[in-house]
């Protein structure tokens, strides 16, 4: 968690958006999805069957968004996890968040330079 995170395709139910293309050194994890759900997901067990399905980290906006504006000329996601989804998530969001923003300006300065 607290590291950028750039997806090759972002899911949402059954439909999958590509992304533009990150630099391959950018995602450290080598995983490509992510996975935007309606609510929290807090159970280890769904996050390992993601993770077999090439699925990194799992948020509730990114789908959503780039759905809504299907039209951008440049789709691009930035998420820095703040969490791992487990009983502690709220917890440790709310201990992360003010981090979180710091690797969030750093990324986007490192982005357009």
């Amino acid at each position: 968690i607290l590291e950028p995170y750039y997806p090759a395709f972002v899911l949402g139910g059954n439909k999958k958006i590509k992304l533009s293309a990150i630099p391959d050194e950018i995602n450290k994890n080598g995983m490509n999805g992510l996975l935007s759900v309606l609510k929290p997901l807090t159970n280890k067990k769904y996050h390992q069957h993601y993770r077999e399905q090439n699925i990194a980290f799992i948020d509730m906006e990114s789908f959503w968004i780039m759905d809504y504006f299907p039209d951008l000329p440049n789709k691009r996601v930035l998420l820095v996890p703040t969490d791992k989804g487990d009983g502690l998530a709220l917890k440790d969001f709310l201990k992360n968040i003010s981090q979180a923003a710091l690797v969030i300006k750093d990324a986007l300065v490192k982005l357009l330079k």
